[in-house]
């Protein structure tokens, strides 16, 4: 539906209902009328239907003339639903604003008119009704719907209000209900207004500012106002004065949403508080159970992405943060390694590459890696050397992650807040983990140059000692027990830091996450571009600690998280840089090979926490 206004308040608001549709190579566009309305200010002042001789339209409540008003805004509240209509008729000093909605009227026809096969015919036509005006001593300047269908039962036990935001050319902000059209909160710009912050002088003192543009974020969690030279970001939650909270369960359900339509969840965050995040992170676990295993590999990336953003907005769960992080990034290289598996010969009674292995692993207590190659057929992983050559840096991570986990262990009775502390607890990520030291042996035997490179102190053959800790770490997890207790695994994890150096766990376990501290700082915030705030220095001292410097070496190397490359501390080629964790990468692709193209295009438009690239100049 389209509705259209020449911009008199006289005219009728013109609506029409058009439709696409494909006829052989030709779009076909066709309209036709649907019903039309009159602003109620136009009819009541000129004592027009329903109102004859009652003066209450604008010119009597103001004295001004009716002459200088004009249509300003005609919208619909929601895109996505055209069943209630908002028109702001107004001038300088005057805003009068109609709420109306499509309705269904039935008509019966005349008893002469009826036949034996429909007796009681009814005919029904739309119709607009009109809900409610809310009126004002001043412009309009914007009106921000709301971006999410709602329904309006069940919005009050929530703790969500659906509102819709109007701003005024005076500064005022009126949130009104989105169903009971009442006001339920109203403020002046001006008092968010920061000494701080250098604004232009107005030349004309006498009018204030005002908000030019206004919208409503996705979850109606936050709205974002432009007025002069400034950017606001207003939190809108609560707005009501039952004083209920919004409860977990429907933050919950917000980031559902989000991660089924695509939507970006960083406003939800907005109405997260701390206390909340273990609950919504456990909430979000049992729902993800119980979907079917498909859903669960397609959602289980979007989850893992929800998760960290939730732990990086709090203040003390950065390494929670940071192991949904490598979580995610292994998952999602395993379900590459794996898909690029073809068995030899195409047949529905047979299982593919990826699913034998993962039966044999998951059966199969084997320690031994050589022996465990034994029982698979080498047929089934032959892929090409110049992928495998390409894949070398991710292979390369995933032996560094495991480096990571094995070597905290003899820390986790001291430390339990290291980056991997729950990982190495997690049953299925060590198996994953295994299958991936199988996939990677067996291309070894294709392209050696694609076998991670480990700095060794003595004369172990690496990737099979890691494979029988990784083993003996997955039977105990499997058993039940906890690792930093079984006394043989622990002794050999304490050796291992001494046979084999282990890289910069930064490189492994993101750690930045400097873009979300903003959720868990005292507001107002005042933020300037190009100049640092103040509380990102206390968060950076903070993640220091989060380093493990008696294992590791540090580098002060540019890292790029897709490619899992060092790029230098000045790197040649123009690199961007996330938005939201400061994580950085390559613009342009460095690899000839299809798979690894198609690697680097998974996160062409955001990174891997969800946040936008941006271009930096190096």
């Amino acid at each position: 539906m389209i509705a259209t206004t020449d911009g008199m308040p006289s005219s009728a608001i013109q609506c029409f209902l058009v439709s696409l549709s494909m006829e052989q190579t030709s779009c076909v566009i066709t309209s036709r009328a649907s019903a039309s309305l009159y602003v109620k200010c136009h009819t009541e002042a000129s004592g027009g239907v329903g109102v004859v001789g009652r003066p209450t339209g604008p010119t009597a409540a103001t004295g001004v003339d009716q002459q200088n008003f004009c249509v300003t805004h005609v919208q619909f509240v929601n895109k996505d639903y055209s069943d209630t209509l908002v028109i702001c008729v107004g001038g300088q000093n005057f805003s009068w604003i109609d709420f109306w909605q499509l309705v269904e009227q039935t008509h019966s026809l005349h008893r002469m008119f009826h036949t034996n096969s429909k007796p009681n015919t009814v005919y029904k036509t739309p119709k607009w009704m009109h809900k409610a005006t809310v009126t004002h001593n001043t412009m309009v300047t914007a009106i921000a719907g709301p971006k999410l269908p709602t329904m309006p039962c069940g919005m009050e036990t929530s703790g969500f209000t659906p509102y819709i935001a109007v701003a005024y050319r005076n500064g005022i902000i009126k949130l009104i209900h989105r169903y009971s059209f009442q006001v339920i909160y109203n403020c002046c710009v001006d008092q968010f207004r920061e000494l701080s912050i250098p604004e232009k002088r107005n030349l004309n003192h006498n009018q204030p500012s005002h908000l030019s543009v206004l919208l409503q974020t996705h979850s109606s969690c936050g709205m974002i106002g432009v007025k002069d030279n400034n950017i606001y970001l207003f939190r809108s939650v609560n707005a009501n004065d039952t004083g209920v909270q919004m409860s977990p369960t429907y933050i919950v359900l917000l980031l559902e949403y989000a991660a089924t339509t695509g939507w970006d969840w960083w406003d939800i965050l907005l109405a997260t508080k701390q206390s909340m995040i273990e609950d919504i992170c456990q909430k979000l676990n049992d729902n993800f159970q119980k979907q079917p295993t498909a859903v669960q590999e397609l959602m289980c990336s979007r989850l893992l992405a929800i998760k960290m953003a939730l732990y990086k907005s709090s203040a003390n769960s950065y390494h929670l943060a940071a192991d949904c992080q490598a979580k995610l990034l292994l998952y999602t290289i395993a379900t590459v390694f794996k898909g690029i598996l073809r068995p030899r010969q195409i047949s529905s009674q047979d299982n593919n590459p990826a699913e034998k292995l993962s039966m044999l692993c998951n059966k199969s207590s084997e320690s031994e890696l050589l022996i465990l190659l034994t029982n698979l057929e080498f047929s089934d992983f032959l892929v090409d050397a110049a992928s495998l050559q390409s894949f070398q840096p991710l292979i390369q991570w995933i032996a560094d992650f495991t480096l990571h986990l094995l070597g905290s262990i003899p820390l986790q009775q001291s430390y339990s807040d290291i980056p991997g502390s729950l990982l190495i607890r997690d049953s299925s990520v060590l198996s994953v983990l295994r299958e991936l030291f199988v996939i990677i042996r067996l291309w070894g035997h294709i392209n050696p140059n694609c076998l991670p490179f480990f700095t060794m102190n003595s004369s172990i053959e690496c990737m099979s000692h890691l494979f029988k800790l990784l083993t003996k770490a997955w039977l105990c997890v499997k058993e039940g027990g906890s690792v930093e207790y079984e006394e043989g695994l622990v002794s050999d994890c304490c050796h291992l830091t001494s046979e084999v150096m282990i890289r910069n766990t930064r490189q492994t376990f993101s750690q930045d996450t400097l873009g979300y501290a903003i959720f868990h700082q005292s507001t107002p915030q005042t933020f300037q571009i190009g100049v640092e705030p103040n509380y990102v220095y206390s968060c950076k001292q903070k993640q220091q600690f989060m380093t493990i410097p008696d294992i590791t070496t540090e580098s002060k190397q540019m890292y790029d998280i897709v490619r899992q490359i060092n790029l230098g501390e000045k790197p040649a080629e123009p690199v961007r840089e996330c938005s939201r964790c400061g994580a950085v990468s390559l613009v342009q692709s460095i690899s000839s090979a299809t798979s690894m193209k198609a690697w680097e295009k998974r996160w062409a438009s955001a990174c891997l926490c969800g946040g936008q690239w941006k271009w930096t100049i190096t």
